[in-house]
């Protein structure tokens, strides 16, 4: 019987540490981050900082009175960089978010940060992007 508390006593221990490391949010020490996360966070948050805005297409469909082929062209271009941007922004403020610690790190996620640290363009931005067979940085330095 004796042996049987001792256990039941450690088992309860662990039961209540696990508890309150969940209650905290598994936050019972400060996350340590590791140099690889830390770089490619502030490579992450270099390149939010550094993402263009988009067209303004009210601006742009206002201004377009005769809608010649070469107009509508060149709207629908305009489009597609927004939607590019929206997707580059979404993705880059989520991999910062996930390496702060304030969002699941999901496979999505993880995709972007090894495509960003091989220095290649990511496969959720080539989907909405324009064809090219540029590395990251000259990629992104055609996009602005």
């Amino acid at each position: 019987p004796n042996a049987e508390v001792s256990w039941r006593t450690e088992e309860a221990e662990i039961l209540l540490r696990t508890l309150e490391d969940v209650s905290l949010g598994g936050l019972s020490a400060p996350p340590v981050h590791s140099a690889r996360e830390t770089r490619l966070r502030e490579l992450a948050e270099g390149m939010l900082s550094k993402t263009p805005e988009g067209f303004n297409m009210t601006e742009l469909l206002g201004g377009a009175v005769n809608k010649t082929p070469y107009i509508a062209f060149v709207l629908q271009e305009c489009e597609r960089i927004n939607t590019l941007l929206g997707v580059i922004r979404s993705c880059l403020s989520e991999c910062v978010a996930g390496l702060r610690g304030k969002l699941t790190i999901s496979e999505s996620i993880d995709r972007v940060l090894a495509a960003l640290e091989a220095g290649s363009v990511p496969s959720e931005w080539a989907v909405v992007a324009y064809p090219s067979r540029k590395a990251l940085r000259a990629w992104v330095e055609d996009l602005g």
